[in-house]
């Protein structure tokens, strides 16, 4: 998708060096492994326009990024353990290296693009320690990243129409303004 944005660029009056991925949950994972993997031979087919798939910045909100932890977990302590081993298709035990495949934090390198992570303390689908555990991986090797925690907040707060929105909105705002 990516790709085929930015071969549309000019269709659409876009800068292509200027695109931002982002989302919530299983779409803040998503946002993350596209930003952390782009080109990557496993995950970016061949097929399609011949542009990088290469991110400018993202901003993920509640969402889980060590899959092998929490495909690892018993369903009944984590909500969303249950959706990790429904997404690979087996227990963490059978497909490691699926996990592995699919976790965010095992591609860095130090050359991504500056994160926006965004979650709650009252999330009761994601850990908090997902985000904290992001933004702490993509510190320690050497990329940007902002961690903004909503207090009292649960899995959907960052959402249109909930507590933490207006300012959830606002944060983001200021750093795309700052990243793109």
């Amino acid at each position: 998708a990516i790709r085929w944005l930015k071969s549309r660029a000019a269709e659409y009056g876009i800068d292509p060096e200027r695109v931002a991925v982002g989302g919530h949950s299983s779409g803040a994972h998503l946002a993350a492994l596209t930003a952390v993997t782009p080109d990557h031979p496993a995950l970016d087919p061949d097929d399609g326009p011949d542009e990088s798939s290469v991110v400018s910045a993202v901003v993920a909100m509640n969402g889980p990024y060590d899959l092998r932890k929490l495909g690892a977990m018993d369903s009944t302590r984590s909500f969303i353990s249950e959706f990790v081993r429904q997404l690979i298709g087996a227990p963490f035990a059978e497909e490691p290296d699926m996990y592995r495949l699919a976790t965010p934090i095992e591609h860095l390198i130090g050359n991504e693009p500056p994160f926006l992570v965004m979650t709650s303390t009252n999330d009761e689908e994601v850990p908090l320690q997902e985000s904290v555990l992001l933004r702490d991986c993509l510190v320690a090797t050497g990329d940007h990243a902002v961690l903004h925690i909503a207090d009292g907040g649960d899995h959907t707060c960052l959402l249109a129409g909930n507590s933490h929105y207006e300012e959830g909105m606002e944060r983001i705002e200021v750093f795309l303004r700052r990243h793109l």
